[in-house]
C-alpha cells in the first residue's frame, strides 16, 4: 500500500466530512443575511412578510393570497434559485409561454432583468414554504443553477443549452426529464438526486455522502468523484464508446456488474472510444451499466 495514497485518501475522507457540515449549514439558511430585506417592499404594509423584489420587467405582479404572491415573465434565457431549506416544484407550463412563480410563505429576494430570473428564498418558522415555478413545456435557458440546499425539489422537466448547475446540500432533488446540451457540474453533500431521463454532455460529479440515481445518454467527458455515497447510472450506451479510468481507493466500482474494489487502478481503452470516463472512488459505490452492450 502506497504512502502517498493513503494520505490522499486521509484528506479525501478530511474534505468530505467537512464539506458535509459546510453544506447542511448552507442549506439551512447559514446564508440568508447576505440576503437584502430591507429594499424595496411593495407589500409590507400588507403582509408581514419582508420582501426584497424588482418587478421592473415583470409582466405582472399580484397578491393571490395569504403570504402567497405571483409573479409572470417571459423570454427567460437564465435562470438560477437559491432555495435553502424552501421546497420546491417546477412544472411544465401547458396552458401558455409565461413563466410563473407562485411563492407561499416566504422571506425572499426576486430579481427579473436582462431576461434573467434570480430568487432567492428563507422559509418563514413555523409555515409551510413553497415556491411553484412554472416553465412553458420546451423551453430552453441557456444557463441554470439550483441551488437545493435542504429543501426538496420535483422538475417535471429542464432543458439547459449552455451550462447547468445542481448543487444540494442535504435536499432531495428529482428530474423527471434533463436535457443539458453544455456543461454540467453536480455537486452533492449529503443529499439525494434522481433523474428520470437524461440526456447530457460533459459531466462533472461530485458526491460526498449522498446518492445519484440517474438513467439516460452522457456524450463528451464524464467526471465522477464519490467520497461515500453512492452513485448508479443506467447509460442507454455501449461501453466500448468510451475510455475508462477507473480508481477505486476503500470503495467499490462496478461496470456491467464486474467490480473493481480495493485500491486500484484500471484503465479499459477502445479504439471505438469518443469521450472519457474517469471515475473515482473512496469509500462509497459507484454502478454503472450500459444497456447496449
Amino acid at each position: 500500500m502506497k504512502a502517498s495514497r493513503i494520505t490522499v485518501m486521509v484528506a479525501v475522507i478530511l474534505m468530505i466530512v467537512g464539506g458535509l457540515m459546510a453544506a447542511i449549514g448552507y442549506g439551512m439558511g447559514g446564508w440568508a443575511a447576505a440576503i437584502d430585506l430591507t429594499a424595496k417592499n411593495p407589500y409590507l404594509s400588507l403582509r408581514n412578510v419582508s420582501i426584497s423584489v424588482n418587478t421592473d420587467e415583470f409582466a405582472t405582479t399580484e397578491v393571490v393570497g395569504d403570504y402567497t404572491y405571483k409573479y409572470e415573465c417571459s423570454n427567460t434565457a437564465r435562470i438560477k434559485l437559491d432555495l435553502g431549506s424552501v421546497n420546491a416544484r417546477i412544472v411544465d407550463n401547458t396552458k401558455d409561454d409565461k413563466i410563473n412563480v407562485i411563492i407561499t410563505n416566504c422571506k425572499y429576494g426576486v430579481d427579473y432583468s436582462d431576461k434573467s430570473l434570480e430568487i432567492k428564498l428563507v422559509g418563514i418558522e413555523g409555515k409551510k414554504s413553497e415556491a411553484v415555478i412554472e416553465i412553458p413545456k420546451g423551453h430552453k435557458f441557456s444557463y441554470a443553477s439550483i441551488n437545493a440546499g435542504a429543501s426538496d425539489v420535483t422538475i417535471d422537466s429542464l432543458i439547459v443549452e449552455d451550462e447547468l448547475d445542481i448543487d444540494i446540500g442535504a435536499g432531495d432533488v428529482k428530474i423527471g426529464e434533463l436535457i443539458s446540451d453544455g456543461k454540467t457540474d453536480m455537486d452533492l453533500g449529503a443529499g439525494n438526486l434522481d433523474i428520470g431521463s437524461t440526456k447530457m454532455n460533459n459531466v462533472d460529479i461530485e458526491c460526498g455522502a449522498g446518492n445519484v440515481d440517474l438513467a439516460g445518454v452522457i456524450d463528451g467527458v464524464l467526471n465522477v468523484q464519490c467520497g461515500m455515497g453512492n452513485v448508479s447510472m443506467k447509460l442507454k450506451d455501449k461501453s466500448k464508446n468510451h475510455n475508462l479510468y477507473m480508481e477505486a481507493a476503500l470503495g467499490s466500482v462496478r461496470v456491467n456488474g464486474k467490480e473493481y474494489a480495493g485500491i486500484v487502478d484500471v484503465e479499459d481503452e477502445s479504439e471505438d472510444a469518443y469521450s472519457d470516463y474517469n471515475i473515482e472512488c473512496s469509500m462509497g459505490n459507484i454502478d454503472i451499466n450500459f444497456t447496449e452492450d
